[in-house]
């Protein structure tokens, strides 16, 4: 009687595994006729209908006609564009109609949205919250307004413009309907991160070994209950989070609290869903040398039983979707959200296909060379904190050499936990003998890079990249993250392609005002320092060595005068205050130095308050030194 017992737990234990392995993941599909799949959509409503009407996915009234195909949109259908709102709002609606049909359209999280639903709002614009002005009343502004105004620790002018062009009308209705219980919060909490059709792995970023070994339930799973967790946490810490109780804040009251809820908070935001070598973060599959990748990428196939991955998240530098080692994995953004053709990519059977609405065609995938593209690796996306752990603890795998314009910098290669990035180290001790024989009034000093940065962020410009304190070899100095998908000035030169600085006025005015602000020369900044990011079109500020001089005024360094830098710019300016920058910088720069700054802002406030028609980028450009080739 025993033994019959075991051979009918036996004989019901092997039932069990076959029904498990027969059933698979919920998120896993099989023999579907046909799959179109679309990169990074963010907010391209009218290029997306002209893909889904040219593949055949929907009629002229946007109806879906797919029957039992199905429809995968790889990530980031929001931000960035116009029309993210529309966007989702097709998206959703014919997730009903196509599964009524008998065929499914996938909406897989990208870190777009992962963003969006844990309150990181630094992509969003006006034209996106205008979609969302008719949601916003008058005392949901007012109200917000009040606590603005509550949020300056000074009496300081101008608090309604900066207001208004910080939060533009619908800005707080949007932030409504992404939360937990919100219009577009509560259906993205419901959409996976991986999906697997036909044997090919549907996701935005990319996997590593480590997260594909939880399967396809458990990351999803575990990417939405991080974002849960998160949010609850936030929730949790309360009036400790000031206004507007975006991600910035939250991190920023949960670093500087001890509670419960605070540890909890930052604990949740190392997991799965803010992982830079996370499936909606990681860039490797996409940019690395396929030498490097390629075991990587056999064993996320081998371990999720997937013969390909299709991802988006980094722009193909050929505009085109692509494929990369050996057709097993698929490239589908192809930067329809930085104005670029749009594309989609077709699967029947085992090839990639690529539909073309410009040319009406429809042809094989083209295949990368196997050393890579070489594209942006996207680090400027990340957030300030998770870039400042990363300079600080991670693993250094080499180091060499690189000379700027002279001066000597090491060029360091860093990993942890499956991400890679670049950086550059600098230990520089001038003396104020060796500036002087230099011809220079500023000593180029490491902890100028660090002050500089600190300082950008009092001032939320995030124009310099993340700089942190750090001991390399013994020798202590600053590791500042390499934006390596940026062009220097010299670039835009030999090029003769200014064009990538027109539209952005604004930008390039608060970049010159902040030069001013730390006190340093435009041609003391070595030839990488200054940097435009052709896809974002943002100025990043990299080398900030010889700043902080104590002597000059701001006028010394705006000979052009003050450009178009906007309220918040000058409100943030008003803000500036000595004790927290003492607290902040008081490592890094001298109380002389900090208060050259702050008169150096009062000058700023002056000069900037005047009205200047003539300032243009077309000026700027023309006064600036010519750079000798290296």
């Amino acid at each position: 009687m025993k033994i019959a017992r075991i051979l009918v737990f036996l004989l019901c234990a092997v039932l069990t595994a076959g029904a498990l392995t027969a059933q698979g993941s919920k998120w896993e599909w099989d023999g579907v006729s046909r799959v179109v799949a679309l990169g990074d959509v963010h907010g391209s409503y009218d290029k997306m209908v002209i893909l889904l009407q040219g593949t055949g996915m929907v009629d002229d009234q946007l109806k879906w006609i797919g029957g039992d195909q199905h429809l995968v949109f790889c990530g980031d259908l929001t931000d960035r564009g116009a029309n993210d709102r529309h966007a989702m709002d097709l998206a959703r609606r014919l997730q009903g109609e196509a599964e009524a049909a008998g065929g499914r359209v996938h909406v897989v999280l990208g870190n777009h949205e992962v963003m969006n639903l844990t309150r990181d709002r630094r992509y969003w614009n006006a034209n996106l919250v205008d979609e969302f002005a008719k949601d916003e009343t008058a005392a949901e502004r007012q109200k917000a307004l009040r606590a603005f105004r509550a949020a300056q620790s000074a009496a300081v002018s101008s608090v309604e413009e900066a207001f208004d062009e910080k939060f533009p009308a619908g800005y707080f209705a949007r932030a409504r309907a992404f939360e937990p219980d919100g219009e577009y919060g509560s259906w993205l909490l419901e959409m996976p991160t991986v999906v697997k059709v036909n044997g090919v792995l549907f996701l935005h970023g990319g996997l590593t070994r480590r997260v594909a070994e939880l399967g396809l339930d458990e990351i999803n799973a575990q990417v939405t209950d991080n974002i849960r967790a998160f949010l609850s946490h936030a929730d949790a810490m309360g009036d400790a989070v000031p206004f507007p109780g975006d991600m910035a804040a939250i991190i920023s009251a949960a670093n500087a609290r001890k509670g419960r809820a605070a540890k909890a908070l930052l604990e949740a935001h190392e997991g799965l869903a803010f992982d830079a070598a996370g499936p909606v973060w990681y860039r490797g599959t996409s940019v690395e040398n396929e030498r490097l990748e390629s075991d990587r990428v056999a064993a996320v196939l081998e371990l999720l039983d997937a013969r390909a991955e299709m991802m988006g998240h980094t722009v193909t530098r050929t505009g085109k979707i692509s494929t990369r080692f050996n057709g097993t994995v698929y490239r589908a953004d192809v930067g329809m959200g930085y104005g670029r053709p749009p594309l989609a990519g077709i699967l029947e059977g085992n090839e990639l296909k690529v539909f073309d609405p410009a040319k009406g065609t429809i042809t094989v995938a083209r295949a990368e060379p196997p050393q890579g593209e070489g594209w942006p690796a996207g680090e400027e996306d990340l957030a300030d904190h998770v870039l400042e752990s990363f300079l600080q603890k991670a693993e250094i795998e080499s180091i060499s050499t690189l000379e700027f314009d002279g001066v000597p910098v090491k060029f360091l290669n860093l990993e942890k936990k499956d991400m890679k990035l670049r950086a550059l180290f600098g230990a520089a001790q001038e003396t104020a003998a060796e500036a002087t024989a230099a011809g220079r009034k500023g000593r180029r000093l490491y902890q100028h890079q660090v002050a500089a940065y600190k300082l950008d962020r009092q001032l939320g410009l995030n124009m310099v990249p993340v700089t942190v304190l750090r001991k390399v070899d013994g020798t202590q100095g600053a590791v500042q993250i390499w934006i390596q998908g940026a062009l220097d000035v010299k670039q835009l030169q030999d090029y003769g392609d200014f064009s990538l600085l027109e539209g952005m006025d604004s930008e390039i005015a608060r970049a010159r005002a902040f030069t001013g602000l730390i006190g340093i020369h435009v041609q003391d900044r070595v030839r990488q320092g200054k940097l435009v990011l052709p896809v974002s079109r943002r100025v990043m500020l990299a080398d900030n060595g010889i700043s902080f001089t104590v002597e000059e005024n701001a006028e010394d360094y705006l000979p052009e005068g003050c450009g178009p830098v906007g309220p918040s710019f000058l409100l943030a300016l008003e803000k500036l205050e000595l004790a927290k920058m003492k607290k902040d910088l008081k490592k890094l720069l001298t109380d002389e130095q900090i208060g050259a700054v702050l008169r150096r802002r009062d000058e700023l406030l002056q000069l900037c308050a005047k009205e200047n028609p003539d300032w243009s980028v077309e000026k700027i450009v023309a006064m600036q030194p010519q750079q000798p080739s290296p």
